[in-house]
């Protein structure tokens, strides 16, 4: 019987980030990976094949329980959702799993690791949401990693700060760069700049897009040369409520009726819009400056040495709390600006034509994020460590 290597995350990108790894172990060892997502319905495990076979449902957004903080109205809406009910049944699944042999790698916060250690005493820890830029780890966080088997961080000071304090930890590239989609994705000759805008990928979204078409009319009518912007549009958007949006803007735009790729274009006055969905790497490939209201599409944007500016949206995702704590992580490759249309416009302005400054932030970005490789390294120590 192949060994069965139990993924726990919690949390849409840590879905993505456990599904690649538990993809890249499959294609290299002989085992059978498993997927258990805390806090949603696993979406990226059973698009990479990897299946899910305990009780997972969708969540409201930032459901879950959670060494990190917590807003009461956030708890009473988890508890209503029926939250207490899932993780009862999430432990009895990953113990039952453990007594029948189930090894359990957790991808997320303290949380993820808690309900690991059900299933097997040594379970491993990829600690994707804490960095020592950020903050050091507490007490708890700290007591529970040292039943780990092997921590990995989500950046090197991050591992100095646990070994300092006695852990098995490593830093071995960033996982969240491994998932960045790149498909070769033809946008056209790079005649004129290009801004790449990232509303994010929750309801908010359609309100962010609106501020966010305003800044590039700004900017662009401002600009001498021409200037392209590039949309990211998450998976979870629809494109003609997109669509509606960026026409009821004032830009004219055709939909070009296809899933993926170059999905819209659009125009206002001398400014073009691309809008791209999937091929999130190709994007970046081609930006030269970033504008950004999202999580970690905009860290994954610093990661490929874009320089970011970033303010705060118009829904509770993207706070200006968010955002300052994204800025301790993401240090000067990250600008925060007011939620002001004019200053963000101006602000671009000043960085299109500071080219030593944008090489600086784009070193920056690089540094912070430590580049990929992670998921190839993590499944490799899987396959020789837990099958």
């Amino acid at each position: 019987m192949k060994p069965r290597l139990l993924f726990i995350s919690n949390g849409y990108s840590e879905d993505m980030m456990a599904a690649a790894m538990a993809a890249a172990l499959r294609s290299g060892a002989d085992v059978d990976p498993e997927g258990l997502p805390l806090v949603g319905p696993g979406v990226s495990y059973l698009r990479a094949g990897i299946p899910v076979n305990g009780p997972a449902r969708e969540m409201p957004p930032g459901a879950g329980f959670s060494i990190r903080d917590r807003h009461l109205a956030r708890i009473r809406q988890d508890l209503r959702s029926g939250l207490i009910g899932l993780v009862a049944s999430q432990t009895a699944y990953i113990r039952r799993a453990g007594r029948a042999g189930c090894r359990t790698v957790a991808v997320g916060d303290a949380y993820a690791l808690w309900m690991a250690l059900r299933g097997c005493e040594a379970p491993v820890f990829v600690d994707t949401p804490i960095s020592a830029y950020i903050r050091p780890h507490r007490r708890l966080e700290i007591a529970l990693m040292r039943r780990a088997k092997a921590i990995f961080t989500r950046d090197e000071p991050t591992a100095e700060e646990l070994r300092g304090r006695g852990l098995d930890a490593r830093f071995a590239g960033s996982p969240m760069l491994d998932c960045l989609e790149t498909t070769g994705l033809d946008l056209g000759s790079a005649e004129n700049v290009r801004i790449a805008l990232l509303p994010g990928s929750r309801l908010e979204a359609y309100d962010n897009l609106e501020v966010l078409l305003r800044i590039a009319e700004r900017t662009a009518a401002a600009y001498a040369a021409g200037l392209d912007f590039l949309l990211a549009m998450a998976p979870t958007l629809d494109t003609e409520r997109l669509g509606l949006v960026i026409r009821q803007s004032g830009w004219h735009c055709d939909i070009s009726g296809i899933d993926t790729g170059v999905v819209a274009e659009a125009v206002y006055g001398s400014a073009r819009l691309t809008v791209v969905r999937g091929a999130f790497g190709d994007l970046l490939a081609a930006a030269d400056l970033v504008i950004g209201q999202a999580g970690t599409a905009s860290e994954q944007a610093v990661g490929m040495g874009c320089p970011l500016l970033a303010f705060p949206g118009r829904g509770p995702q993207v706070s200006e709390g968010f955002l300052r704590t994204q800025k301790r992580l993401l240090g000067d490759a990250m600008e925060l600006l007011p939620a002001d249309e004019e200053v963000v416009a101006r602000r671009t302005l000043e960085l299109l034509g500071n080219r030593q400054q944008l090489d600086s932030m784009s070193r920056t970005g690089r540094d912070r994020m430590g580049g990929g490789g992670g998921v190839r390294a993590i499944a490799g120590y899987l396959a020789n460590a837990m099958c």
